[in-house]
């Protein structure tokens, strides 16, 4: 008997069972199962059901003599391939408006799960898929089309062994290997699988079988670094095997077994552990070469003299190292730079422990920005030249480092140098331009403040909460940081509320009149509150309250102890960041502000925040955003990219050969732009970010002739006028984009180095499908697609103006209040 089941019954509830039967076999082509007539439902059809997402597929059956139910293996075979996952084969039948799936399970019990029959493999994206039916542990009929992995492990008894070899043969692309015993046919080998500890990615090396040696051809060089479990898998019969690889009792512990060096930057290490397991290795190179060798460095003592540093490195395990030199090297993925210590000094302590001691005397000719690790050069057994870094210290010495930096820094007349702790704990060094508010006076201040909050115990302010708000360096009052503090000054909603800048900041002038509790950076009543003050709310991390680029001392150390609010400087979307995340060793914040359920989900997921720390509100800065660009008769295109890492710092001579300032330069200086602004009375203005400021005069050439074209310096710019003003954006991955998306405007994204970029920095959206505007690679199609928006009056293409709804959830002009409350709501420290 075969019913099909009304089809809208499909859209009610469903009632989801199980009914046993007798057994289920294959006899040729047909799958017999053997069926109680007595618990089957009157009326019914054959089906494949998913739990997950609750899909039914129809399938068609007969009855034999016995009215034993049968379904011909063409049934499956015919099923697109699309229908991935687990699916029970089952009775449908319906009563009222139910639908009632009653899966098939057997009335005898099993102790693994046993295959019926496998029946196609296809591939998919690259993945290998396979189907079949089996009857699972519990009994239940099932079929499936999952990857050859899972497939093998639902549908096979899974065995885990150990397999000893006794030697590992190396060829130039390939190992080789012979099992000393095992009980099943070398035949039935499958794969030599590397599986990462950490995260149990897989990477699966084509294996050969030759001369009853086992073959295997190394991986490609893309798999990620970590250390790797080496198995085989074999498939005799019904059987899924996984043997982890390990060596006979005649190699040694912890003994190195292969090198090789992949690149300049990565290595790999194949090695067997202490249980004698072979396993791989893969990082950077002077990582897997300190673990060939098994050698600990550490930084025991460092001395600072006038104007150089003595350093005491503790080297052991060192019988077969040659010790050649002690080196700073700049840390930058573009460029490759380093300082030779040229005095040094090694001393034998024991067979396996030496002592390195190395005079540091700073060259200012040699310098360059920002941070440099120390490393030893050394040369090994092998013969094999490594760098290694200094990648431990001393507990002493830790305690030392965390003092002041100040009284650390060696200083030129306008640079300086100073050891610093890294979140690692390990020691580096940085140099850098001396801000111009470092010096001894400052210091006096920050010293008596710390004192005179020690001996008053805040009283000022004890039962009082007060917030400290500041912006990018506390130079600036145009961000997120001011846009709040101004909302709550003007709505006298918290007393105690203090906004930080500096006072020769041109936005000092404006705003030391407009708002109350306005305090100049590096004041004595600064520093006070930076001791006193219960909650810091800023667009900019804990730091840029003090010094961004220092970690050490009582303010510091304050600093990290606060409690805070990230309000953002800008959407999280398009450039992944590590400074944000919740991490032990940072200044980790309290409530981050989002602006849409879309970004919430970016920065729970990668800033391991949890939904409570997370406030879906909009930006401070929005609520003020209106268009001005329709008050204009000069039509203005602003020109925003953001900074680069593996540029930042660098002397002016080299950031005129990076394609950073060719291509920007060929487009301000293109004749073709001067063409068009011109005909179409339009005005470019031109911005750096702050952390490029340094290079703006690069860009101006008083021979070029483009009157149409600005260049504008940091602080002489309100980047949030300039967007209200613009009709257009010209912008590579800054976050400023999404001020003129708010503003219903379009953006052109200037993607030249997308590649680099992305192995760099990467971002958290896809950029080639979730842009919210043009993408263009060269200046060509930067004017291409320039011409299209001043024929179409600059209005957004409809595409762009549907995303809008899903990336921001508010578009009114009530984000400060929005993030008042979630503040007082969420950490409680209203007046």
């Amino acid at each position: 008997m075969k019913y099909n089941i009304d089809q809208k019954s499909v859209t009610t509830r469903f009632t989801v069972g199980e009914i046993k039967v007798k057994n289920v076999y294959l006899n040729d082509e047909n799958l017999i199962i053997k069926t109680n007539t007595f618990n089957l439902p009157k009326v019914f059809d054959l089906c494949l059901f998913n739990y997950e997402d609750k899909r039914i597929i129809p399938i068609s059956f007969s009855f034999d003599v016995k009215e034993n139910v049968i379904i011909n293996m063409e049934e499956f075979r015919v099923l697109e391939e699309d229908i991935k996952g687990v699916w029970h084969i089952g009775f449908r039948s319906s009563y009222k408006n139910n639908v009632i799936i009653e899966a098939i399970s057997l009335e005898a019990c099993y102790q693994s799960p046993e295959v019926i029959i496998d029946l196609f493999k296809y591939e998919l994206e690259g993945a290998i898929y396979h189907s079949g039916i089996y009857i699972s542990a519990d009994g239940d009929l099932i079929y499936c089309q999952l990857t050859e992995l899972l497939y093998k492990i639902a549908t096979r008894q899974h065995i885990k062994e150990n397999y000893v070899i006794n030697q590992m043969i190396f060829e130039d692309s390939y190992c080789e290997f012979k099992l000393e015993d095992i009980e099943y046919s070398l035949q039935s080998i499958k794969n030599v699988v590397l599986t990462n500890r950490k995260t149990d990615e897989r990477v699966l090396l084509k294996a050969q079988l030759i001369d009853n040696k086992i073959r295997c051809y190394y991986p490609p060089l893309e798999f990620s670094n970590g250390r790797w479990d080496v198995s085989l898998e074999l498939f005799p019969e019904n059987l899924f095997v996984n043997g982890r690889l390990s060596f006979d009792s005649s190699h040694d512990i912890n003994k190195s077994i292969k090198y090789f060096e992949l690149d300049s930057e990565d290595a790999i290490l194949v090695y067997s552990t202490i249980k004698k397991n072979i396993t791989l290795l893969k990082g950077k190179k002077y990582n897997v070469f300190r673990e060939k060798n098994h050698v600990k460095l550490e930084l025991i003592n460092l001395n600072k003299k006038r104007n150089s540093y003595k350093l005491t490195i503790d080297v052991s395990n060192a019988s077969n190292l040659k010790i050649e030199k002690v080196i700073l090297k700049l840390r930058n993925k573009e460029l490759v730079k380093t300082i030779e210590v040229p005095e040094i000094f090694t001393k034998k302590i024991n067979d396996t422990r030496s002592q390195v001691i190395a005079n540091f005397k700073m060259d200012w000719k040699e310098y360059r920005p920002l941070y440099w690790d120390p490393m030893l050069e050394v040369i090994d057994q092998d013969g094999i030249n490594e760098l290694m870094r200094i990648n431990n210290t001393s507990h002493k010495l830790k305690m030392k480092l965390d003092e002041d930096y100040f009284k650390w820094s060696l200083f030129s007349k306008d640079k300086m140098l100073y050891p610093y702790l890294t979140f690692n704990n390990n020691v580096a060094f940085i140099m850098r331009e001396k801000e111009k508010h470092e010096n001894m006076i400052n210091k006096l201040k920050e010293i008596f403040a710390y004192f005179s909050f020690l001996l008053t115990r805040g009283k000022i302010y004890k039962d009082k909460s007060v917030w400290l708000g500041f912006e990018k360096f506390s130079q600036t009052a145009q961000d997120n940081g001011y846009a709040f503090f101004n909302y709550v000054d003007e709505n006298k909603l918290h007393e105690n509320f203090y906004y930080i800048i500096d006072s020769t900041s041109p936005d000092y002038k404006y705003i030391k009149n407009k708002n109350r509790n306005v305090i100049k950076f590096m004041s004595f009543k600064y520093f006070y509150l930076i001791f006193a003050a219960n909650l810091l709310i800023s667009s900019e991390t804990k730091r840029h309250a003090y010094n961004i680029r220092v970690r050490s001392g009582k303010i510091n150390q304050t600093l990290n102890n606060k409690k805070s609010v990230f309000l953002q400087h800008g959407v999280t979307g398009l450039k992944k960041s590590d400074v944000f995340k919740k991490k032990k060793g940072r200044g980790n914040f309290d409530l981050v502000i989002a602006t849409s359920e879309h970004e919430k989900d970016i920065i729970r997921e990668n800033w391991n925040y949890s939904n409570e720390e997370i406030a879906v509100t909009g930006f401070s800065r929005w609520d003020l955003l209106e268009d001005k660009s329709q008050n204009r008769s000069l039509k203005k295109i602003f020109v925003m990219p953001t900074w680069r890492s593996w540029i930042e710092g660098m002397p002016k001579s080299d950031f005129k050969q990076s394609d950073y300032f060719s291509k920007y330069y060929s487009m301000l200086n293109s004749e073709e732009l001067n063409f068009i602004l011109s005909k179409n009375n339009l005005e470019l203005v031109f911005f750096l970010h702050p952390k490029f400021k340094e290079y703006a005069s690069e860009f101006i050439d008083n021979n070029n002739g483009l009157d149409n074209i600005k260049i504008k310096d940091f602080l002489d710019i309100k980047v949030n006028e300039e967007l209200m003003e613009a009709s257009l954006l010209i912008s590579d991955y800054s976050s400023v984009t999404w001020d003129m998306y708010y503003l219903n405007k379009p953006v052109i994204f200037f993607q030249f180095d997308y590649n680099k970029y992305e192995e760099y920095e990467g971002s958290y959206i896809d950029m080639d499908r979730d842009l919210f505007g043009d993408r263009v690679e060269n200046v060509e199609e930067l004017l291409h697609e320039l011409r299209y928006y001043i024929k179409n009056d600059f209005n957004l293409k409809p595409h762009f103006s549907q995303l809008r709804q899903e990336y921001f959830k508010y578009l009114d002009h009530n984000n400060s209040k929005r993030i008042f409350n979630e503040i007082n709501t969420r950490l409680g420290l209203g007046d």
